[in-house]
């Protein structure tokens, strides 16, 4: 099934579970990209009270089982009609853009069942309105965490940092000799959608513009409770060779912190929209999404279809539940899929596959940075966790450089080079574990845009 059929179905089982919310709120969740395994030594984060009103709302809703934030939803309207074109719901709602064709309605006061369904069949039945769903919550899954991260061999013409020798998946994708090549480009602007990050981390403050960053919570967006936003920046620019800490894929590439998340780690639909659109409206040139799950979603499509008009190249992981079932955002036509491998090349037993992956990269104990301050994290300042949340970051570091490398080319042939130049595992050519392959930055680096087709790389 492809992409396109997919997403149909999808949105006709949305439309049809919406219809049904009177009677039940059993919504799958959004998960953060990590495998859902929870290590027994580590469970899952308590952040305490939240610090603003509306993330104290959704916490709630979180804490409460809830599978959306009570009397809220999110509408897609006809292109040229905005939020003023629900002024007549009455006084007690508000309606507010996210996107041209996004908006998010709110209500005051007790919700029923029945109001509930009441009102969505009231937004439905508005000409202007082309979908409607609940503002479904986003929950982060628990970290994976592994052993300590395995020594490697310190490759000739490594960089200095402390840690390097941990980061076992430079060597399997080739970013010493790439580097020497590219290092990234400050024009290159990586959005970073997740639990937002700690932008003081020393190992992360030089590549980190705050000039653009992004909270759905009215704070900075510069602090992260949680840590996972932290680790996936990291992975991505940490700054390199600088005798501390740990080497981003692409060191010299610009992070911007898109923070959907609160907290203790919960979300929803509408603050992760906001999030894509956000960083597409501040000029990402890649939106790196580690987080997924088993629903679609009208209002993330949207949001979506506004960052690739953008262009803007969105990334996103496949998912950890190790089976065919497709997550979105990755299974959304023009979402850049990543799958996870372990250290042996082999797919990670928890990432999930299908039809829709586009490549894969390593997943497995993927040391990078924790925030400073205690979080969700199994420590401070570094360390190593597990998911196809680490994949994806890799992904998107390596398109940084190849975008880097080819000032002016479009996504759309950034992906044709990472998929051409990946390299090959499992069957011969395409399959529904690898993708292309898995991804290689050098191999990518040396192929050139009119000349991709001649530079798959089997293995």
């Amino acid at each position: 099934m492809n992409k396109n059929v997919r997403r149909a179905v999808s949105a006709i089982a949305l439309s049809s579970l919406a219809a049904t919310m009177a009677s039940c709120r059993q919504q799958p969740q959004l998960n953060a990209g990590m495998n859902p395994a929870v290590n027994a030594q580590f469970g899952r984060m308590n952040a305490g009270a939240s610090t603003n009103a509306e993330m104290q709302k959704v916490d709630e809703a979180a804490r409460a089982g809830l599978a959306a934030v009570p009397g809220e939803y999110n509408v897609v309207m006809r292109p040229g009609v905005g939020a003023q074109s629900l002024s007549a719901l009455g006084a007690n709602v508000t309606a507010k853009n996210i996107a041209p064709t996004i908006v998010t309605v709110k209500t005051t006061g007790a919700v029923s069942a029945q109001s509930d369904a009441q009102f969505m069949a009231q937004l439905k039945s508005n000409p202007n309105v082309l979908a409607v769903e609940p503002n479904y919550i986003v929950r982060l899954n628990d970290p994976v965490v592994n052993e300590p991260a395995a020594d490697v061999p310190r490759l000739p013409a490594a960089p200095n940092d402390a840690l390097f020798n941990k980061q076992w998946h430079h060597k399997t994708i080739g970013s010493v000799p790439a580097w020497a090549k590219q290092k990234g480009s400050k024009n290159i602007l990586v959005s970073i959608v997740d639990t937002g990050v700690d932008c003081g981390h020393p190992d992360l403050a030089a590549n980190v513009d705050t000039s653009k960053t992004f909270s759905a919570y009215n704070d900075s967006g510069c602090e992260d409770m949680q840590g996972h936003g932290t680790h996936v920046a990291g992975t991505v620019a940490a700054v390199t060779d600088n005798q501390i800490g740990v080497a981003g894929v692409a060191p010299d590439v610009t992070i911007m912190s898109a923070k959907v998340l609160s907290n203790s780690g919960s979300g929803s639909y509408a603050s992760v929209a906001a999030g894509i659109v956000a960083s597409a409206d501040a000029g990402a040139d890649i939106i790196s999404m580690s987080l997924g799950g088993p629903s679609n979603s009208a209002v993330i499509t949207e949001a979506i279809k506004h960052a690739i008009s953008k262009g803007a190249l969105p990334v996103a992981a496949m998912g950890n539940d190790g089976n065919e079932r497709p997550s979105y955002p990755a299974a959304i036509d023009g979402v850049f899929s990543v799958g996870a491998t372990a250290i042996n090349d082999q797919r990670a037993r928890f990432s999930q596959y299908g039809s829709h992956i586009d490549i894969a990269a390593p997943g497995v104990n993927i040391m990078a940075t924790f925030p400073r301050n205690a979080s969700g994290m199994p420590g401070k300042d570094y360390g190593a966790i597990s998911g196809t949340s680490m994949a994806t970051p890799i992904v998107s570091a390596v398109a940084a450089l190849v975008m880097s490398q080819n000032p002016g080319i479009s996504p759309e042939q950034v992906k044709t080079i990472l998929k051409a130049s990946a390299v090959d595992a499992g069957d011969p050519g395409f399959d529904k574990y690898y993708g292309a392959g898995i991804v290689n930055a050098e191999a990518a680096l040396n192929a050139s845009p009119a000349g991709v087709a001649a530079q798959r790389v089997f293995r």
